[in-house]
């Protein structure tokens, strides 16, 4: 196309559309970094919700009064050589009870010492006399029945006898030599009033009871208590002729009770694959072995109380339907 063609054809356009030409401006795009930003920003809002909100919503749960602990270890006090873990449900009273007895007063906590490499105090347990694992230094301590409740901000506060070790079904070997030393033949022979009367001691059994049991249980395993006290079948020619109960007095062993007829061995023999330990259930005068795996189950001694096998917690209900029996007939 030559130059006189050109400027015809030009001068033919509408000057509406030249003016348009003249004034069109590129449309900008935005990055595409700028879009996916974007995106990012409102998934970590997204995320950020979903995690805050439940939390927000969740009632926080009461530290009992307790303050302060150590990570990962309930409040704890240990008096009078003994371990004591504040009540699953945080049980607390109001007022002073009749039957509270005072003790004393926390005098240390072991708070400042738990990040102690000398071992004494790592694990958040206190092991020395009128000492808690929490600042609670200065608070009241009174007995109550097997447990001990503690005074803190104007409440007193239930704490639980705790077991110092796992319940088992068999004794420890130190403590059948030294129930093998300290209890003669002529005595067992004399309790029994049969001659040739022996200990069978492959079957020393811990006694556990259920005197640690309140409405606040939960299982029967925490509730146990083991006041070192062992059953032992007494043997002659190759039979079981009774059961001794054998405790401590004065550091030495003695024979405490001996039920004549009591075949203990048979009994364990029929448990000892499944049982976690021989229970005293002593609201109710039942004995049994408590098989403690996913569930609670007890599995009952024929002739003692009640003889039918029942879960963890029908054994609980039955103990506190007892106790709550027995105090309306007591008021």
């Amino acid at each position: 196309m030559n130059a006189k063609k050109f400027s015809e054809a030009m001068s033919e356009l509408d000057s509406k559309y030249i003016e348009e030409a003249l004034n069109y401006k590129k449309r900008v795009q935005k990055p595409v970094w700028v879009k996916w930003g974007a995106m990012a920003a409102c998934l970590c809002l997204i995320v950020v919700a979903i995690i805050t909100v439940p939390s927000m919503l969740i009632p926080q749960e009461s530290d009992g009064g307790a303050g302060g602990t150590i990570a990962d270890a309930p409040p704890m006090v240990y008096v009078n050589d003994t371990l004591y873990k504040q009540s699953t449900k945080q049980t607390s009273y109001s007022e002073l009870k009749d039957d509270f007895v005072y003790l004393g007063i926390i005098d240390s906590d072991i708070t400042n010492l738990q990040n102690n490499s000398n071992g004494n105090a790592s694990d958040g347990i206190p092991r020395e006399n009128f000492q808690a694992n929490h600042p609670i230094v200065g608070a009241k301590v009174y007995q109550y029945g097997n447990n001990i409740v503690v005074e803190i901000e104007g409440k007193y506060w239930l704490y639980e006898k705790v077991l110092q070790e796992a319940p088992t079904l068999f004794a420890k070997q130190s403590v059948i030599d030294a129930i093998e030393q300290d209890i003669t033949g002529q005595e067992i022979e004399g309790w029994t009033e049969t001659a040739n009367a022996i200990f069978d001691l492959e079957y020393v059994i811990p006694i556990y009871s259920t005197a640690n049991v309140t409405e606040d249980s939960l299982a029967i395993l925490e509730t146990l208590a083991f006041d070192n006290q062992y059953m032992i079948p007494v043997m002659s020619n190759g039979k079981c002729i009774g059961t001794a109960t054998v405790a401590q007095q004065e550091n030495k062993w003695v024979i405490a009770v001996y039920e004549h007829g009591f075949d203990l061995k048979t009994e364990v023999d029929k448990n000892k694959d499944t049982a976690t330990c021989f229970v005293d259930v002593v609201q109710l005068n039942e004995r049994g072995f408590l098989i403690s795996a996913d569930t609670e189950e007890f599995v009952a001694v024929s002739g003692f109380g009640i003889s039918d096998n029942m879960s963890g917690q029908e054994l609980l209900n039955r103990i506190l339907d007892n106790a709550g029996t027995t105090n309306n007939t007591e008021g």
